[in-house]
């Protein structure tokens, strides 16, 4: 039988006789180590260590399979559909269906629709804490970490829907009587739901010991389970019988149940569901014929449980784990996102710097050539000017010779740019240079006059005065004197300087 997890789940069963452990997965066949309790020498937690090594699943997932015979399972019929107000009419019956208190019992429920209109029928089962809390202890101590506590009557349940077998019709149900090592089990079920259940406290061993004795007290049994379901329900009829679990004795008990109880009845045959493993030799042929292994493999199957009977703070802790592990990635997540962003971050500045770098690499290259353009721009704008002044020499030099009174002699001209004229000379009294100066300033060419300095000066026992005039020459178009007609004598000595600023 290929089972239904995807990951290996190891379930374990702590029977009166038998130890069961199940090493369950969706891509192999079923494997089950049986172990006799009376065989175990020390604690039990190291027979369960020691079934889950042999089973190549020591330190996994485990479900514990509580049998039929330590839990009580009540049918109740509530007037609710909803899940709230089932849970908490649930809550309130409590107390009614257990002596015990709230802090010494374990439940869980699950409900399906009634047969009467705004109704719900509930399985109810209830288990003492300490029985749950001892078993486990038991695997925890083992390294195994429990993930839920099924009732085994779930399994058996899951197991008998996967048999093939004709269906039953509406109003007629269902009966599977499942007889193990110690106890035995019988469920009626309804259109493939189960509607009742019963722990019956014979099972192989008693057969064993006095067959015809027993085996009629387990027919005994089964007509009383069954006149008590009927009180139940009327209206449905039994429709047949099916004995599985112990392989000895499943074919004797149908055959004894269809002639005392006049119901048609069939030993199941398990078929090659499961590999078994047993420890002791000696042991095998006493395990494969008085144990079930139905209950295993059909928790196997389901892959789970409805009726989760784990202890609220383990399945706190559990919760913490689970939050702690996805806390722990969550943060390994952020860490190497953060690393990524750092590494595109760090990529990006290299990048960035390798481009500032050229850029500044650029702009010095482009820096150089910008001086270079503009050297060659003041160079032009040098050229420029110097040919604008040679342009203005003539008539400027002409003005000058037109306006020189004959007291006064120049011994330099000086044209800067922008029209600047630098005029230095020698008068033979001061007078005549501020005659001179008047005379400019009263020329078109010639703006802003002055005698910037004016030095009287002796020579060969007589006076002169040594001057400097400048002014600014307005660039207008004045006609050139006539040299011809003006016949005042020259200066003896005219320098002509052109500056460059």
């Amino acid at each position: 039988m290929r089972l239904g997890w995807s990951q290996p789940v190891v379930i374990v069963e702590i029977g009166n006789d038998y130890l069961k452990v199940a090493e369950v997965s969706g891509n192999r066949k079923a494997r089950v180590a049986l172990t006799k309790l009376a065989g175990i020498n020390g604690p039990l937690e190291n027979a369960v260590r020691d079934s889950a090594r042999r089973l190549g699943a020591a330190g996994g997932k485990a479900i514990i399979s509580l049998p039929r015979h330590l839990v009580t399972v009540r049918f109740l019929e509530l007037p609710a559909t909803e899940p709230e107000e089932v849970a908490g009419m649930i809550s309130l019956q409590i107390g009614k269906q257990t002596p015990y208190s709230r802090d010494e019992i374990l439940y869980a429920w699950y409900g399906t629709p009634s047969a009467s209109s705004g109704y719900s029928r509930v399985m109810l089962v209830i288990a003492m804490r300490n029985v749950v809390q001892e078993r486990i202890d038991i695997l925890e101590r083992a390294g195994l970490r429990v993930e839920s506590v099924a009732l085994g009557t779930e399994g058996l349940a899951e197991w008998f829907r996967s048999l093939e077998r004709q269906q039953s019709r509406e109003g007629e149900a269902e009966i599977l009587l499942d007889v193990d090592s110690g106890y035995s089990e019988l469920l009626v079920f309804r259109q493939g739901e189960i509607v009742f259940t019963r722990n019956i406290m014979l099972g192989a061993n008693h057969l064993n010991e006095a067959p015809q004795k027993w085996q009629e007290r387990m027919v005994r049994e089964v007509g009383h389970a069954l006149k008590l379901y009927s009180t139940e329900d009327r209206e449905t009829l039994v429709a047949h019988v099916f004995v599985g679990g112990a392989e000895k004795y499943r074919r004797e008990i149908a055959e004894i149940i269809d002639a005392r109880l006049e119901i048609d009845a069939t030993a199941v045959v398990d078929g090659d569901e499961a590999e078994l493993i047993v420890a002791d030799a000696m042991e095998r042929e006493d395990a494969e014929q008085s144990c079930s292994r139905s209950v295993l493999l059909g928790l196997g199957r389901k892959g789970g449980t409805s009726l989760d009977l784990l202890p609220p703070e383990h399945r706190l802790r559990h919760r913490m784990v689970e939050n702690r592990k996805s806390l722990t990635v969550m943060g390994a997540l952020t860490i190497s996102s953060v690393a990524v962003l750092l590494l595109l971050l760090a990529t990006r500045f290299y990048s960035l710097s390798f481009y500032r770098e050229e850029l500044q690499g650029r702009i010095s290259d482009i820096k150089n050539i910008s001086a270079s353009v503009d050297r060659m721009r003041r160079g032009i704008s040098m050229v420029e000017s110097r040919l604008d002044m040679r342009g203005r020499s003539l008539p400027l030099l002409a003005e000058i010779h037109r306006l020189l009174p004959e007291e006064i002699y120049v011994t330099r001209l000086q044209l800067e740019e922008r029209g600047n004229v630098v005029i230095r000379g020698k008068a033979k009294a001061m007078s005549h240079v501020f005659t001179f100066v008047t005379t400019l300033e009263k020329s078109a060419l010639f703006e802003n006059v002055k005698a910037t300095r004016t030095t009287k000066r002796r020579q060969n026992q007589g006076e002169y005065a040594d001057f400097e005039i400048s002014c600014q020459h307005e660039s207008r178009p004045v006609p050139l004197p006539d040299p011809v007609a003006d016949n005042k004598p020259k200066s003896e000595v005219v320098t002509v300087a052109e500056g460059v600023k």
